[in-house]
């Protein structure tokens, strides 16, 4: 559980929170944003995404699809990928 937040305890008067850190566990600022009614969406997708690009970009083909997901949930790093 990750207890930092750029935002302790809000204001969350928007409707979408998105903390683009990556980090193990759901994050204080997630936590907090959804008790105060926001959606939340996590970094991990953006992670994959940059995984998949970089993988492109060096071997010169797409990796095969869900490929990079699967790598995180083997190295223990997936968590509460969700938007709520």
């Amino acid at each position: 559980m990750r207890d930092e937040s750029p935002l302790p305890g809000g204001p969350f008067n928007g409707e979408l929170v998105y903390d683009v850190t990556y980090g193990a566990g759901e994050s204080r600022l997630l936590r907090e944003a959804a008790a105060a009614g926001c959606r939340t969406l996590d970094g991990l997708p953006m992670l994959v995404a940059q995984a998949e690009r970089q993988f492109a970009w060096w071997i010169g083909r797409p990796p095969r699809p869900g490929v990079m997901r699967s790598a995180v949930v083997q190295a223990g790093g997936e968590r509460s990928v969700r938007c709520t």
